[in-house]
């Protein structure tokens, strides 16, 4: 009786034994796969900023074309301001310098005519 005891106790042992040993095993196997989980949401999380961060620099460049073409048109509008003014200034000596020939005719068509 004692024997049988004692065999019902070693076999149930080894019984609790390897059910121990089972469930280290599946603890284990669920530690990786949350491992493999929570790899995959850093994962999907990097991939995502890093998305956005690409966004955000097509945007800087884009951004960056708009001003430099508004820079050029700036210097463009300024230069044609400068050339229309150097016009105008222009325009203004060519009539002064048309007035002071007109007058100086005059006075050589005078002094022509009093010597006549």
């Amino acid at each position: 009786e004692e024997a049988a005891a004692t065999a019902q106790f070693v076999a149930k042992q080894k019984i609790l034994e390897e059910e121990r040993v089972e469930n280290e095993k599946l603890a284990e196997k669920e530690r990786a796969k949350q491992k493999a989980r929570e790899d995959a949401a850093a994962t999907a999380q990097l991939v995502a900023k890093q998305k956005g961060l690409e966004e955000e620099r097509v945007d800087n460049e884009r951004l960056t074309e708009k001003e430099r073409a508004k820079q050029k048109a700036r210097e463009e509008a300024a230069a044609t301001a400068q050339l229309v003014a150097k016009q105008k200034m222009l325009e203004e000596e060519r009539v002064e310098n048309e007035k002071l020939a007109e007058k100086e005719q005059a006075k050589q068509n005078a002094r022509e005519e009093a010597a006549a």
